[in-house]
């Protein structure tokens, strides 16, 4: 009789929280019309603060709940900037300078057992694929030379993030990851610009 009680229980909880989840993203979606900066600064909130979450959940990081609040507040700050900034140039700016901020904060707070080694034949290897890849992207968009920029930065940018994370062992330095991070966060701001997600 205990374990049907604990069953039933189990599942009114994830009912309940999926429905107070459900509640609060439309709530959150309905900002956008009105009150775009503040959607943007939930939002930037929201995915900084899980993401960091999840590393915190997985032992990833050092001091986890400043980490934590500091990558929500720099994630709000981000996505209100974005919110608010209306010309690509400011908004690829504003979001290089967050993406680069939550970077950083990773780098110098991650766990000494997640530091990725940089490895020359292993970016290259996945910068090339990555070119590739793009390209294969923007043959089967149409070859329309208005995209060949943005395909070919989306595959250089996947490319980056398999050489320098996939690729390379766990046994990097502080300034190594700190490198990588950095880097990660740049392009992919620069490839959102060129998808004109910016």
């Amino acid at each position: 009789m205990n374990r049907l009680v604990i069953t039933v229980l189990g599942i009114v909880a994830a009912v309940g929280g999926s429905a107070l989840v459900f509640i609060g993203v439309n709530k959150l979606f309905d900002l956008t019309e009105n009150r775009y900066p503040l959607f943007g600064a939930l939002s930037g909130g929201v995915v900084s603060g899980g993401v960091f979450a999840l590393l915190w959940g997985n032992r990833m990081i050092q001091s986890p709940v400043a980490v934590t609040v500091a990558a929500v507040l720099i994630g709000a700050a981000a996505g209100f900037a974005l919110g608010v900034l209306q010309p690509p140039a400011q908004r690829l700016a504003a979001g290089s300078v967050g993406g680069a901020a939550l970077g950083i904060l990773l780098g110098v707070s991650a766990a000494e057992t997640i530091l990725p080694s940089l490895d020359p034949v292993g970016i290259i290897a996945g910068l090339l694929i990555g070119a590739g890849l793009g390209f294969a992207l923007w043959i089967l968009a149409g070859r329309d030379p208005g995209k060949m920029l943005s395909k070919g930065l989306l595959g250089i940018s996947i490319g980056w993030l398999f050489g320098a994370w996939l690729a390379s062992e766990l046994t990097g330095s502080r300034a190594e990851v700190l490198v990588v991070e950095v880097a990660s966060e740049v392009e992919a701001q620069r490839q959102q610009l060129a998808l004109g997600g910016i």
